[in-house]
Formats: structure tokens, C-alpha cells, sequence
């Protein structure tokens, strides 16, 4: 990735997905220039980065153009786990694809994750992802991991699901709106 590409694909987004909600008019005039631009060309560099920044804006990309033949991979990531900070944003890619196999992504992560009380990743947004799609595909989903949320936050007082769901919820919300003006005629 040369200079060109980081100051076009990059630096205009990396300080502005976490959160998405507070910066919804600031991302929709950067993206909009670009969007036409953004394609697996753009996006596999970023995935495939050591950086978290470069995999947040690259995800955020998939989501913007909703390319499900990245799901795969954007699942893989977020059950990794190796770069900070990502999770979020991967959710939020989950989340927007709401298909079968992102539903399993997150329920696959939370088996694993919830049982890790000492690592303290991205199990809250992950939950919120799931309360999310409950909300938008009347399912139950989230339920299969309320005991497992209740042992895991036994010890993290600050680990509040309704803040973690509403926190989500206004990413969400943002991203629809920024999708629906860059992708507006």
C-alpha cells in the first residue's frame, strides 16, 4: 500500500469507525468521493494489514457494499481475535449481512470467548449483535448466552449488556444512515 492509497482508503477513516455514532456526517462526506472506488481490490490489502486500523476500515468498506463473499473471511478475523479494537466493527459486518453463517460467526465466538474470563475482548458487542438481530428477525438467539454473559461478567461490574446494546444500536443506526447517503443517486 503506497502513500496514495493510505491517505485516500485509510487516514480519512481510521479514527472515526470506533465509534460510528457521533461521526455520521463527517464519514458520509469521506466515503462518498470514494465509494465507487472501494472494491475486493481495496479491501484485501486492508484485511490482510497487521494493522487494526487498516482491518476496521476494510471491514467497514464490506459492510458499506455489503459484500457477503467476504463473510467467510470477517468471521474467521473476529473468532481470531488478533488485532484489538476490530470486533466492533467486524459485528457491525455481521450484523449487516444477517445471514445463517454470520448468526453461527457469533454464536461460535461467544462459546469461545465467554469462556475466557480473563480476556476481555469484544464479548459485549458480540452480544449486542446477536440482541440486534434478535430484535430484527424475531428470534431468540441472544438467550442461548445469557448464562454464560451472567458468569463472565460475575467479576467486570462495568459490564452492562443494555449499555453494550445501545451502544450497538446507535453504531447500527449510523451505518444505515452513512449507507443510505453514499449509496443515495
Amino acid at each position: 500500500m503506497d502513500s496514495s492509497f493510505i491517505d485516500t482508503f485509510v487516514l480519512p477513516f481510521q479514527e472515526k469507525l470506533k465509534p460510528l455514532a457521533g461521526n455520521t456526517d463527517y464519514l458520509i462526506e469521506r466515503t462518498k468521493p470514494i465509494f465507487d472506488a472501494i472494491n475486493p481490490e481495496v479491501i484485501i490489502p486492508l484485511l490482510g494489514s497487521t494493522n487494526w486500523r487498516y482491518k476496521m476500515v476494510g471491514t467497514y468498506f464490506i459492510a458499506l457494499k455489503k459484500l457477503e463473499f467476504f463473510e467467510d473471511e470477517i468471521g474467521e478475523l473476529f473468532l481470531k481475535s488478533e488485532a484489538v479494537y476490530v470486533g466492533r466493527t467486524y459485528c457491525l459486518a455481521l450484523v449487516e449481512f444477517n445471514t445463517e453463517d454470520s448468526i453461527n460467526f457469533l454464536h461460535n465466538y461467544l462459546d469461545v470467548f465467554l469462556n475466557q474470563k480473563k480476556m476481555k475482548y469484544d464479548q459485549g458487542f458480540a452480544m449486542a449483535a446477536l440482541a440486534y438481530l434478535d430484535e430484527e428477525n424475531e428470534t431468540k438467539e441472544l438467550e442461548r448466552h445469557l448464562g454464560q454473559w451472567k458468569d463472565y461478567t460475575s467479576d467486570k461490574p462495568t459490564w452492562n449488556l443494555d449499555e453494550y446494546k445501545e451502544r450497538f444500536a446507535k453504531d447500527v443506526e449510523a451505518f444505515k444512515a452513512i449507507k443510505k447517503a453514499v449509496t443515495a443517486s
